[in-house]
């Protein structure tokens, strides 16, 4: 499932989340999961630098701290989600990073 975050100013530390409600059966909980930042347009040799700390668990919502990036790059959010009942999960949104105005 893709979705869109609202742009994020470059200079912004933000917390994105992906939840994962609809998709765990009634008592599954998530048990791990891989966040991954990827380009989507533009250029960044480093994506991944845009993750800060690690990513974090509550219920059925997984939240990544997210810091930088690049001016004029869609970034994909990537988070990979393993359960207690062994399904592999994968929602992604894409971001875009702006200047200040």
């Amino acid at each position: 499932m893709k979705e869109k975050f609202d742009s994020k100013f470059v200079e912004e530390t933000i917390i994105l989340s992906h939840d994962y409600v609809n998709l765990l059966a009634s008592g599954e909980t998530i048990s791990t999961v891989e966040w991954d930042v990827s380009v989507v347009s533009g250029t960044d040799a480093s994506p991944n630098a845009m993750k800060s700390g690690a990513v974090s668990i509550s219920g059925s919502k997984v939240s990544q701290k997210i810091i930088g990036g690049l001016v004029g790059v869609t970034y994909r959010q990537k988070a990979k989600a393993t359960t207690s009942q062994g399904q592999i999960l994968v929602l992604v949104a894409d971001i875009d990073v702006v200047p200040i105005p």
